[in-house]
């Protein structure tokens, strides 16, 4: 889970605005990534994969802690 955006540094395909960010982007410190993101929305899930990482959130807080919860439950 992230307290703040990530530093995005050029968008590669999707939708890069100010309020929404959807598409695959590079990410300064993760490389390539999938950013599902809408703004003033914290926290932020981040997954990390072999190839690339995953920044969602959501405007409802309960739903990205229930999702990052859920997903920690596999980790055992």
């Amino acid at each position: 889970m992230l307290d703040k955006y990530p530093d995005v540094q050029l968008r590669l395909n999707g939708i890069g605005l100010k309020e929404k960010c959807i598409g695959t982007f590079k990410v300064n410190g993760y490389g390539k990534s999938e950013l599902y993101l809408t703004e003033d929305n914290l926290p932020i899930l981040h997954l990390k994969t072999e190839d690339r990482s995953y920044f969602v959130n959501s405007s409802k807080k309960v739903n990205v802690i229930d999702i990052y919860n859920k997903l920690k439950s596999f980790d055992k």
